[in-house]
């Protein structure tokens, strides 16, 4: 008979599998490991530097049983070690715990949890909740957890931690054991970020158990990872038969050597497999396929060492205190003393204050209108004033439609918002760009007075107490800070439509103090080859209401066919080839409305490209006449241009869905990416934006902002023209008005992915949309190239 269980607590998704065996429940994720994400996993290990492998992958079937081997090593201390720590201190943990489920991930065998089980269960009412990615191996241990626990209701999770960890909080009150030093083998940035998202899913009042290894003699450390039974060498050379196994690579098992040793530096052990001779790894999955030179290394697993202090002080920063550790007083640790360390950390209430958030107001409002100034401190009020081009409105216009929107939708009600004469200058629909320099604008000064006024009247209201807005659109716009993150995005998308007018004064020798000279390596070797997207659905779009505008939304499931995607936007270099080739003049080339616009405007190259005397072309960039840079992605090009090119190249533009798949979608994790490179936030490292150089910097320059799919410089260096429309998507509602978004849909706008070097971070997502004219050219926008079937328009 089976014991008595409470009903399970747990709300998976509809589509994951419920296994309800005798005496216990396994909920399992249908995202299980693919050899997809399999394959995608490893090239993107191999494309970096240094070369590495997801660790993850080493534990199939093989793999876990070789590690459960390894446990058992003579030289393999750390689990000996922290079973001694648990078996001596579970009881004391539980009493500083208090009662409720206990949670572990990577739970294995659950063997050093029973020590945990044994002191909650004897505590009173007690349930368990084991997350592991292995089914099997789940399933194992919880039958027998039901033979030693008959009245212990278990319920399982057969999933990652990060697929694992949304569904945690229905489990609170809970105790969330991480053992093993599994922390350990995260990297400096990995582990912070872990922990954070371990903080965000418990409750206050709810703890947080970790095991980590200690650093100690580099000696113990190394003959840990270098087993003289050679196990450990069989679980790094078992990676490479998986890749044999389910990616249908072809590598010797002889042709990989074991290398494990200390870094004192970093405090870590490092693992890695050497190639005995030259590898050619192929995987068909993908069409990839690298060549690994001889005595090359590829890291496949870290395990990072860990201090007492700086251990405790890491957590805390993630609002936990330490509840209790194996040092405290009473507990006998044994021949443990130095080598193990058991902490259990309790989650503090960290409330968010009006005040609080106020302030994060101020300082995004504050950022924003710094760059604003100076980014036309340069300039004349006579610059600013006048209208250089029909294209681009007068700069001054842009202030004060800045000024005019921060007031609309921070202080004024919507009803009344527009109702005077100079708010109706402002007011973009009724003064189109073409009618902009008949505007009697006011004085440079008064349009810079309004801007401080309107924003002193800002900082005023949040300073003041919460007082009730005066319409329910502007309530929706007030909580949660949107009206700031809109304000804030809103201005920030004029700063680069500022500079678009600004590239457009040749005359104009442009240095503002925010930008600086590239710093990027210049003259590498671009990628050229194209990347397989794989066919199969994926969510597009986003139901983010905080930063997300209304095109973006709402998130949507689109199928789409495999396809090849260039990995980096097409160069300088690669559109010469186009040029050369007489591609402007062949009729073939082009649709019936570009070959009319090339015929109407002559254009036989983009725009600000010059021809010099001695024969080939330059380029100027904000006033500067120089060499055109080969690899560096080619930018001023209409939708013409980037379609007459793809057809010239033998491929197409893709479509809006094809180029955010490629972005956003990790098939590894069954979800979008917040950026091409995961949900942490830009850093320089992984994408030109934010206005630092104001160029494009070389194809292939920014690795760390590679896609899932392996595709470089998605966000960043120029926007990217696509074969889509701009249209709502599915389910569209317009917000916070119709003017926005809503009256551009139709067959009239090309739509343009990814944000440029002069798009500001605050706006770059994967899910951002941008759509202009076909003809347009001012835009700082290129085009990256697809085979495979799809529309072709004309």
């Amino acid at each position: 008979m089976s014991p008595p269980r409470s009903p399970a607590r747990l709300r998976p998704p509809s589509d994951w599998k419920v296994l309800d065996r005798d005496g216990f429940v396994v909920h399992v994720d249908p995202l299980q490991q693919s050899a997809l994400s399999f394959a995608l996993s490893v090239a993107t290990g191999l494309d970096g530097r240094p070369r590495r492998l997801d660790a993850r992958y080493l534990y199939d079937a093989a793999g876990s049983a070789l590690f459960d081997r390894i446990t058992a090593l003579p030289e393999y201390y750390l689990t000996r070690a922290e079973d001694r720590l648990l078996a001596a201190g579970a009881r004391a943990i539980r009493e500083a715990a208090g009662p409720g489920t206990l949670v572990e991930l990577g739970s294995g065998a659950s063997q050093k949890t029973e020590h945990l089980l044994d002191a909650w269960c004897a505590a009173g009412p007690a349930a368990y909740v084991p997350v592991e990615v292995d089914l099997h191996a789940l399933e194992r241990a919880c039958a027998a957890l039901r033979r030693r626990y008959p009245s212990l209701p278990v319920e399982g999770l057969a999933a990652s931690y990060e697929r694992a960890l949304p569904l945690l909080p229905a489990a609170s009150p809970m105790t969330l054991a991480f053992l093993g030093s599994s922390l350990g083998n995260l990297g400096w940035h990995e582990a912070p970020e872990f922990v954070q998202s371990v903080a965000d899913i418990l409750s206050p009042g709810d703890h947080f158990l970790i095991g980590l290894d200690l650093v100690k003699k580099p000696a113990a450390l190394e003959a840990a990872y270098n087993d003289a039974a050679g196990v450990t060498a069989a679980f790094t050379r078992n990676l490479f038969a998986r890749m044999n196994r389910e990616l249908l690579t072809d590598i010797s098992p002889g042709a990989i050597a074991h290398v494990a040793f200390y870094d004192s530096d970093r405090e870590r052990i490092e693992i890695y497999a050497e190639a005995r001779h030259e590898l050619l790894i192929r995987i068909p999955a993908i069409a990839r396929e690298f060549r690994i030179a001889r005595g090359e290394r590829i890291l496949t697993e870290i395990s990072h060492k860990f201090r007492r202090p700086s251990v405790v002080a890491t957590v805390e920063r993630f609002g936990f205190r330490l509840a209790w550790t194996d040092q405290t007083p009473g507990v006998d640790r044994g021949e443990a003393e130095n080598e193990f360390g058991l902490f259990l950390f309790r989650k503090i209430p960290t409330p968010v204050r009006a005040a609080q958030a106020a302030r994060a107001a101020v300082v995004l409002l504050a950022e924003t209108r710094a760059r604003t100034l100076e980014m036309v401190a340069p300039l004349t009020d006579e610059d600013l004033q006048r209208q250089h081009s029909r294209l681009m409105s007068p700069i001054a216009w842009d202030l004060g439609h800045i000024a005019h929107f921060e007031e609309l939708w921070l202080l004024r009600d919507s009803e009344t918002a527009a109702s005077d004469e100079q708010d109706a200058v402002y007011d973009p629909l009724t003064t189109p760009r073409a009618r902009r320099d008949q505007l009697a604008l006011p004085s440079v000064a008064t349009i810079r007075q309004r801007l401080l006024d309107v924003r002193r009247r800002v900082e005023a209201r949040l300073a003041a107490p919460p007082g009730k807005p005066s319409s329910a659109l502007m309530q929706k716009v007030m909580e949660d800070g949107i009206g700031f993150n809109l304000v804030a995005q809103h201005e920030a998308q004029h700063q680069e439509t500022l500079l678009q007018a600004i590239a457009l004064r040749e005359d104009l020798d442009y240095r503002p103090p925010f930008a600086g000279e590239p710093s990027m390596p210049v003259g590498s070797r671009p990628p050229i080859e194209s990347l397989l997207v794989p066919g199969g659905s994926f969510v597009m779009g986003t139901d983010d209401r905080r930063w997300a505008y209304d095109n973006e939304r709402p998130a949507h499931r689109v199928d789409l066919p495999d396809f090849h995607i260039d990995a980096c936007p097409v160069t300088n270099g690669q559109y010469l080839a186009f040029i050369d080739d007489a591609g402007y003049t062949r009729r073939e080339l082009w649709s019936e409305a570009g070959w009319s616009w090339r015929q109407a405007t002559g254009a036989r190259a983009p725009a600000h490209w010059r021809t010099r005397p001695a024969g080939g072309w330059e380029a100027v960039v904000f006033g500067r006449q120089g060499p055109l840079h080969p690899d560096c992605p080619v930018v001023h090009v209409s939708w013409y241009e980037a379609d007459a090119y793809a057809r010239w190249a033998g491929g197409r533009l893709p479509s809006e869905a094809e180029w955010e798949k490629a972005a956003a979608w990790d098939p590894a994790q069954g979800r979008a990416r917040h950026f091409p490179w995961g949900d942490e936030p830009w850093q320089t490292g992984r994408a030109n934006l934010d206005q630092r150089h104001l160029e494009p910097a070389p194809a292939g320059a920014v690795l760390a902002g590679r896609s899932a799919y392996g595709c470089l410089q998605m966000l960043g260096d120029v926007w990217e023209w696509t074969a889509s429309w701009f249209d709502g998507y599915p389910g569209f509602q317009s917000f916070p008005y119709r003017e926005y978004s809503e009256i551009f849909f139709g067959k009239q706008y090309r739509v343009l992915r990814g944000g440029s070097f002069a798009t500001r971070a605050t706006v770059a997502r994967a899910t951002t949309r941008n759509w202009d004219l076909p003809e347009r050219r001012q835009i700082f926008a290129g085009f990256r190239c697809v085979q495979g079937p799809g529309p072709t328009p004309r």
